[in-house]
């Protein structure tokens, strides 16, 4: 007899414990019938210990913690038939599938039993399921049983979602072979003939028969029935079986493992409106009242840099805004945090970038005692990923190159030394909005139209203005020492920052335009003190006054930034110019290299099987290196396209030999309807001799290239002359955004029904539009954001006339394929539209209402007739009658 050991700490084992007091030879037996390669037919002799898995195995059952055991249940994919009445050979079918099943159980195939009875072994014995046992699941699927008495009362706690080896749902109505009574007892008949596997005794028909169960049946359980004759069926039929793992435990010995994933070193701007993501995920999810704080360590850059925050099933985030943060999962099913960093705009001149390194704590910081972690065997880090990077670009330091043949270069300045250039507005605006991007956008828009050679880099260009929550020294990144500024194709203004703002520039008097052309204006809008700060109460977009500032101004207290007390108007609606200075440009070289985008714009359907050109380096035979950063947009990387080596932080070289059309970007065919995204990309930052030219910034599209799919919905029947009406549904698979349009085209037509039996209005629908609905070809316009569905009403109108047919036929269709894509359809999506493959068509019966009518006529012959003659008069009907409906009356009157 074997002892059946259950340690739930110790490893697999592969044979039971044995009492020391048996005989050798039987102890002998017992080895060598396990050491065999077949399987065992007795469960005693050949059923292992619990084999205790760790807690992070891809098969354990979501309700179960560690410390639980379990087993696990597949019906097979394969048949077989029930001819052979040796057990092994039907453990064998079972383990041959599971050894090719379901990744996690392959090595555990051999240990697993057919769920059937033989003559001499039973499906309880078999599969040593006596006593009260475990609890009993299907292969990746829900629970069958609470345990061994559950699993054999004749219904399962689910009948209907069976796994297969595989773990992949299987046809929850077959029957399968069991030769067993519900119990897992030999089936026998109500006279005694055995109907187990491989049965041997002949009755009716002269066939063996055996016992089979079926799942979710009301004429069998799911192993078979008690002392009943029917599920039963000749053993050379073949029906898959069922098939149970040994015991399984869930390792309680082990700390859960805490790993910190990212697929990519991000690279993002200072103002970039895109997070780095990561995952942090646990090797188990917890389950009830169950804690881990997994510590964090932030470095390479100083708290007020970044923001943090952290979100999932039972997921916080503890003082995020430190360099020590603490994940906290906490209850049932945490077990995965999405963190994401978001880089702060600050005034610091960090150089090209910083890099944010983000780690899991050491083992020691795990433990720590301050942690509210309360798992039994604690948690650690994982050996590997532990850690990701953010490279951070200062989104003030862009340095594009200055061509040598631009004519912008002031005098003096020497190829690979900084300046920048400011201008005076040539236009005017108010002071009354409070955001500071309202002005940037604004003197973008004049240099967008201005000298052309600074129009490449108008989208750099910022307002010299305050607003009550931007300085002017931050808006323009004219902190620190900094570098030389000049008028647009004019003169010196100041050496440095400093200078630029001691109260006084070096030439007030010749200021320039975004033309480069001189201007006359003297006093400009800037909301500042003379140093570049706010005004405390006139910044703009101040409710009652804002600052001006004035050049040349003769007064002791006025500057260029502030005029004094004489020019703080009380009304922000007059109209004044403003100052905007320029990037940071690096004077060219005709020799230096450049790196930058062939085009400002490019777009590609997600199916495109080559890349976007991206960047490109000059002729010159100089290398260097560079990386881009994805600014903004509705793409999202690793979802709609992926990046090549620049956009992961790690720089791109550019040699000698380089070439235009270095390949970046690769949109991503997901193959669902969506509207077309789009994301912008910069060239951040070079080294060694590799500039960024002015063609630095790139907006990048992905049209959709998944049909949207159309359907029709709706029927009925209506009477001539009735008030009622009858609804149609038209709805689009997905809702439109702004700028997109779908046209669907519908076919009118119908047995005995033209244009006047009816009236086809919209009656609801955001940006729907019904055109031509008196026609056979009626087309529905849908329009921007939020258009998905219109409701259109049928209506039909009395003809007064009697139709030959009692009821007529509506039919109103979607097009075909072929009629959505006419050209004549204003569609824009860039998948276009489909019609739906069933939901396509509506018929509404039309009843007549009017009664048929009775004709009377005769021969010209018989107009004048005598007395005791005859005269024939025809009575014609307007509709012809059915059988029932011939009759008729007559009467004479005269």
């Amino acid at each position: 007899m074997a002892i059946n050991c259950r340690r739930k700490s110790s490893p697999p084992r592969r044979f039971p414990l044995l009492r020391a007091a048996l005989p050798v030879l039987l102890l002998a037996a017992v080895l060598t019938a396990a050491s065999t390669v077949g399987p065992i037919p007795t469960a005693s002799a050949a059923d292992p210990a619990p084999i205790t898995v760790p807690a992070s195995w891809g098969l354990i059952p979501s309700d179960l913690t560690p410390g639980d055991s379990f087993r696990l249940l597949i019906t097979t994919s394969g048949t077989t038939a029930a001819t052979s009445a040796d057990i092994s050979t039907y453990n064998t079918f079972v383990q041959n599938l599971v050894k090719t099943g379901h990744a996690d159980i392959q090595e555990h195939s051999s240990h697993f039993r057919a769920v059937g009875s033989t003559a001499t072994t039973s499906a309880k014995d078999n599969t040593n399921t006596t006593g009260t046992g475990v609890p009993i699941y299907w292969l990746n699927g829900n629970k069958v049983a609470d345990n061994y008495v559950d699993f054999y009362d004749n219904s399962w706690d689910d009948e209907t979602n069976p796994r297969n080896e595989n773990g992949a749902a299987a046809n929850a109505s077959a029957w399968h072979w069991t030769g067993s009574h519900s119990n897992g007892t030999k089936r026998t008949r109500h006279t005694g003939e055995k109907m187990t596997l491989g049965s041997s005794q002949r009755y009716t028909s002269n066939k063996y028969w055996v016992g089979r169960g079926q799942l979710d049946s009301a004429s069998a359980g799911p192993l078979g029935v008690v002392s009943k004759t029917h599920a039963i069926a000749s053993r050379l039929e073949t029906y898959p079986m069922y098939g149970l793992s040994p015991v399984f435990t869930i390792d309680n010995t082990a700390p859960v493992v805490v790993s910190l994933l990212s697929d990519e070193e991000w690279v993002l701007s200072e103002d970039s409106s895109i997070a780095a993501q990561m995952e942090m995920k646990l090797s188990r999810p917890l389950i009830a009242e169950e804690i881990i704080e997994a510590p964090l360590k932030i470095s390479g850059v100083e708290m007020g840099d970044y923001t943090l925050s952290a979100i999932g099933t039972g997921v916080s985030a503890t003082n995020p805004g430190t360099l020590s943060p603490v994940i906290k999962f906490e209850g049932a099913g945490a077990q995965s945090a999405l963190i994401s960093i978001t880089p702060s705009h600050d005034t610091a001149d960090e150089g090209i970038a910083e890099t944010l390194t983000i780690s899991l704590g050491d083992g020691t910081a795990f433990d720590d005692s301050n942690l509210r972690t309360n798992v039994s065997a604690g948690a650690g880090p994982h050996a590997t990923d532990t850690s990701a990077k953010v490279v951070i670009v200062d989104s003030g330091l862009w340095r594009p190159v200055m061509p040598s043949d631009s004519g912008l270069i002031p005098p003096g300045v020497q190829a690979g030394e900084k300046f920048r250039l400011i201008i005076a507005t040539s236009g005017k605006t108010k002071a009354e909005s409070s955001d500071i991007a309202t002005y940037n956008a604004w003197v973008q828009g004049l240099v967008a139209n201005g000298h052309t050679g600074i129009r490449p880099y108008a989208s750099a260009f910022t307002a010299l203005g305050s607003t009550a929550t931007t300085d002017a020294r931050d808006n323009t990144h004219t902190t620190g020492t900094g570098v030389r500024i000049y008028w647009l194709n004019g003169t010196k203004v100041a050496d440095n920052y400093a200078d630029f703002y001691d109260k006084s520039w070096d030439d007030e008097a010749n200021p320039r335009n975004e033309n480069g052309s001189a201007v006359s204006h003297t006093k400009y809008w800037t909301g500042s003190n003379h140093n570049g700060t706010k005004h405390t109460s006139y910044s703009l977009g101040s409710a009652v006054a804002a600052v001006r500032g004035i050049l040349d101004g003769s007064g002791a207290d006025q500057s260029p930034l502030n005029g004094g007390g004489t020019d703080v108007y009380s009304t922000p609606r007059w109209l004044s110019p403003m100052f905007a200075i320029s990037p940071v440009f690096v004077a060219g070289d005709a020799t230096e290299a450049v790196a930058g985008f062939d085009s400002s714009e490019f777009e590609a359907t997600e199916d495109a099987s080559g890349t976007f050109d991206a960047a490109y380096a000059g002729s010159a035979a100089a290398a260097g290196s560079f990386t881009v950063v994805v600014t903004n947009g509705t793409a999202k990387r690793g979802i709609d396209f992926t990046l090549d080596t620049p956009s992961t932080g790690s720089a791109k070289t550019l040699g000698a030999s380089s070439s235009a059309g270095l390949a970046l970007f690769t949109p991503i065919d997901d193959e669902a309807d969506a509207p077309d995204r789009s994301f912008t990309a910069q060239i951040a930052a070079t080294s060694g001799n590799l500039k960024i030219g002015a063609a630095d910034q790139a907006t990048f599209t992905i049209i959709d290239d998944d049909p949207t799919i159309v359907s029709l919905t709706g029927s009925g029947s209506l009477t001539e002359g009735s008030s009622t009406t009858e609804e149609l549904t038209v709805t689009l698979g997905r809702a439109l955004v702004d700028g997109e349009r779908i046209d669907v085209p519908l076919v009118v037509s119908g047995t005995g029904v033209d244009n006047s039996d009816y009236r086809l209005t919209k009656k609801s629908g955001t940006g729907a539009k019904l055109t031509g609905a008196t026609s056979n070809k009626p087309v529905i316009e849908f329009e921007g954001g939020g258009a998905e569905e219109v409701v259109l009403t049928v209506a039909v109108k009395d003809d007064k006339v009697d139709e030959e047919l009692e009821t007529e036929t509506l039919t109103i269709a979607l097009g075909d394929n072929a009629t959505f894509d006419h050209d004549d359809l204003g569609t824009t999506v860039g998948g276009g539209a489909d019609p739906h493959s069933t939901d396509n068509s509506s018929q509404i019966t039309i009843a007549d209402n009017d009664a048929p009518q009775v004709n009377l006529s005769r021969s010209e012959n018989d107009r004048l007739i005598t007395e005791g003659s005859n005269a024939t008069i025809t009575a014609t009907l307007t509709e012809r009658l059915d059988a029932a409906d011939k009759s008729a009356s007559r009467a004479r009157s005269g």
